[in-house]
């Protein structure tokens, strides 16, 4: 770090800063998705995080296009409040990317907090909790973390074996449990062996899945989104399309179509269509997900 800041900006404390650091740094991604690094920004550390932000970020880099954008500049030839700060970047600025931008998803109010998504927000309670503690430090307490929707069920959402029947419920393995910290001791075991049962009708699963299989059902699935990714990294997006229909194919008896999951899969098959041009089969597989 000393090499990295000059001698006035030098931290009396080096761990408090790197804690600060850790804290407030973005994670910079091109249009495209690809991580190209971190950087600070004084006005986006400024909001915090919730898993129902009213904002999200988005960057602009070299390789991107040159958009109209918001810089806070005044216009003294108008008058219009709107056009009044209106600004484009232009060839002077390129140099100084990449920028954050924060987009508003939901008109908010006047006094209203700013927030931003810091983890992936289709994630599961447990995951995003997790993940938010590992990289941030802090264990989420936001409303949709303290008080799950009804429809955050099916993000780790196993069919109930009862769906022909026409129970459209699921057995729920995470965002309706205490936190993991919390339910750490005895007769965990027994719990983890547990059949996963529908919350609406106390039905086993389709699978009969334990929490422990359910688990590492899961983790093994998760396991081919990576293959997948990776496949599409080394150019191989025809075997990236195919892991990814293979394994839509193998979760769909087994799964909520809102699954975090086969949402996953779903975003790797689209990918690789992209580049492939298999544009109806993923359109297909995909269509599921406006349902969800």
């Amino acid at each position: 770090w000393r090499s990295a800041l000059p001698p006035s900006a030098l931290p009396d404390d080096p761990e408090r800063f790197v804690r600060a650091a850790r804290e407030n740094l973005h994670g910079v991604v091109r249009a495209d998705g690809t991580l190209i690094g971190s950087a600070a920004y004084a006005a986006g550390s400024l909001a915090n995080h919730a898993c129902d932000p009213n904002c999200f970020a988005s960057f602009l880099t070299g390789s991107d296009a040159e958009p109209r954008a918001f810089r806070g500049a005044a216009a003294a030839d108008s008058d219009d409040s709107e056009s009044a700060t209106r600004t484009e970047f232009g060839p002077e600025c390129r140099k100084k990317r990449p920028l954050l931008v924060m987009r508003a998803t939901r008109f908010v109010k006047r006094h209203e907090e700013v927030t931003l998504g810091y983890v992936e927000l289709y994630a599961s309670r447990g995951e995003r909790r997790a993940r938010l503690l590992r990289s941030k430090g802090f264990l989420c307490a936001c409303a949709r973390c303290r008080d799950p929707p009804e429809a955050d069920r099916a993000l780790t959402g196993w069919l109930c074996a009862r769906g022909g029947d026409g129970c459209a419920g699921v057995a729920a393995h995470d965002a309706f449990e205490a936190d993991s910290r919390e339910s750490q001791g005895e007769g965990d075991d027994r719990k983890n062996e547990s059949l996963l049962r529908c919350g609406a009708c106390g039905a086993e699963t389709t699978a009969r899945a334990t929490r422990a299989w359910a688990a590492a059902a899961e983790s093994r699935w998760r396991g081919v989104v990576a293959r997948a990714r990776d496949a599409a990294r080394a150019g191989d997006h025809d075997a990236s399309f195919a892991l990814a229909r293979e394994a839509l194919r193998e979760t769909r008896p087994f799964l909520h179509d809102g699954h975090v999951v086969r949402h996953e899969l779903r975003l790797a098959l689209a990918a690789a269509a992209e580049k492939t041009g298999r544009w109806t089969a993923a359109a297909d597989a995909c269509a599921a997900t406006t349902r969800a």
